[in-house]
């Protein structure tokens, strides 16, 4: 949630990152649980779960058009500050 506040709201590179890494690291630990048996690790439960639902489609499919999203979103804010860098500089 906090996340997509601050990619709506706040407008900053910094808030453009955490965004993505939050949907990476949510579709890492999807994936992860889904095709790794990693056990129970310290205070967590053994989350290994090999089926694929409904639910869970929707929740692959959400997480990566995020990070696309987040991606391009990214990848433009880059251009036009490389853009404006060489129009003050005049090149």
């Amino acid at each position: 949630m906090l996340a997509a506040v601050l990619v709506l709201f706040w407008r900053r590179s910094l808030g453009d990152v955490f965004a993505w890494f939050t949907a990476a690291g949510g579709l890492a630990a999807l994936l992860v649980h889904r095709y790794v048996d990693v056990g129970a690790f310290g205070p967590l439960p053994d989350m290994y779960e090999p089926l694929w639902y409904a639910q869970k489609d929707i929740v692959v499919i959400s997480q990566v058009l995020t990070v696309v999203a987040m991606t391009a979103l990214l990848v433009g804010r880059g251009r036009e500050r490389l853009l404006a860098w060489r129009s003050a500089s005049g090149q």
